[in-house]
């Protein structure tokens, strides 16, 4: 049945004892101040496309919502029953909606046109049109499934009193720019901020102790991360954020566990103290690749080792390693960090021989005059120049003249003096 209030006046007769199906005018217009839904069986139903152009519409059977693709701006719910589940929460989230009032239900609650238990303990449903700046009510302990999900505020506060942030909470929120966690919640729940693409700067406070499987994931603007002490567990892909300009990022003291695929794209990770076995076996996990992923970054036009600063002291990781068990037991022991390409694999060894000779060790030294052709050509395709300049010493005189060869059109103006330079003195009297 379906009825339609225009102007205070009910559109249906009764006739003969019989009930008329409803007659629903051909062009709804916002005159029409409330809209009774109870259930889709009627001819009118193509007209639920129109309901956009409403003041607001008023549900008695809330399953009616899966039927209205686009819903007016207010959703009024006069459902009495235990109604919740994941598909009223795909149509609550449809595009188009800015606020959601319950009414005598006494299961859920509204506030300030957002959803949330009868004991506002947990926010299920925030609608996907609501800006700028939302402040959650203290009491509130949990955000629930997809709360938030596709939304377009720019901002939160969180009440003292969360504990939790549940499933994709704020999934695609890509105007989200600023998070006040408040000093309540403990956890960030697993995928909660995936793809809020508006996120710079990440600070989290001290009583954090866990962030989930893929919390911050495809963050991919995010460039400053700041750590709290105390916190205990980063879980698999937490910061894979696919950044371009991350900052280098600070492991704190307190933390046990940290699983892989986190911060691939920082600048640097920096630890204060030589890792003990278990901790430098999870380093090596998180910073080396395997199967698809290392052919990718093979046959990147990229040089790529993963940057360690450890109590002082700077280590390349290669991407790639043939012992990741010899790897762990290096890092254990500063003094091996320039031997650190040796156990990188093909294209990887040269990329990590190169960045270690570069921060100053000399024991890669032999290697690249022992792969200069492979390492040149890297370097070139790559475009690190700086690089190719600090090598030329290590250089034979073919691979000079290789090099020169492929980059005569290059606008690299200090390139091409070092290698004028280079061309015109012998290889022992070049100084750089």
């Amino acid at each position: 049945m379906l009825a339609v209030i225009l102007n205070q006046h009910l559109i249906k007769k009764e006739r003969a004892g019989r009930m008329q199906k409803p007659r629903i005018p051909p062009h709804p217009t916002t005159k029409q101040e409330i809209l009774f839904l109870r259930r889709m069986g009627f001819p009118a139903q193509k007209k639920m496309n129109q309901l956009n152009t409403l003041k607001y519409v008023e549900v008695q059977d809330v399953y009616v919502l899966l039927s209205i693709m686009h819903p007016p701006k207010k959703i009024v719910i006069t459902d009495s029953s235990r109604f919740w589940n994941i598909d009223v929460l795909v149509a609550l989230g449809r595009t188009g909606i800015q606020e959601i009032e319950i009414r005598n239900n006494k299961y859920y609650t509204s506030e300030d046109g957002i959803v949330y238990t009868k004991d506002k303990k947990k926010l299920l449903k925030c609608p996907s049109e609501r800006t700028g700046h939302i402040v959650i009510p203290d009491g509130v302990q949990e955000i629930g499934r997809r709360a938030f999900a596709n939304s377009k505020v720019e901002s939160i506060t969180f009440p003292d009193s969360m504990r939790k942030i549940g499933y994709e909470a704020f999934v695609h929120c890509i105007k989200l720019n600023q998070i006040d966690f408040g000093s309540g919640i403990n956890e960030i729940g697993k995928t909660a901020f995936e793809w809020c693409s508006a996120l710079t700067v990440m600070k989290l406070p001290q009583q954090i102790k866990k962030i989930c499987e893929y919390a911050f994931k495809n963050c991919i603007n995010l460039k400053k991360v700041i750590l709290n002490d105390g916190l205990k567990m980063i879980d698999c892909g937490a910061f894979d954020t696919h950044s371009s300009n991350m900052e280098s990022v600070k492991l704190p003291k307190s933390l046990k566990y940290f699983r892989p695929d986190n911060f691939d794209t920082a600048k640097s990770i920096i630890l204060d103290e030589i890792p003990k076995r278990v901790f430098a076996k999870q380093l090596v996990e998180d910073c080396t690749l395997s199967g698809v992923e290392a052919l990718n970054r093979m046959a990147g036009s990229s040089i790529h080792a993963t940057k360690l600063e450890i109590a002082g002291k700077t280590v390349y990781l290669p991407c790639v390693v043939s012992d990741k068990k010899a790897m762990t037991n290096l890092l254990m022991h500063p003094e091996r960090y320039g031997e650190s390409y040796a156990l990188g694999v093909d294209s990887f060894a040269c990329d990590a021989a190169v960045l270690s000779y570069m921060a100053g060790y000399e024991e890669p030294k032999e290697y690249i005059m022992q792969n200069d052709i492979r390492i040149a050509d890297r370097l070139v395709n790559a475009g690190h120049y700086e690089e190719i300049i600090k090598c030329l010493p290590l250089f034979q005189d073919c691979t000079i003249k290789l090099i020169d060869a492929i980059t005569q059109n290059s606008d690299n103006t200090m390139l091409r003096a070092y290698l004028l330079e280079y061309m015109k003195e012998d290889k022992t009297d070049f100084d750089i």
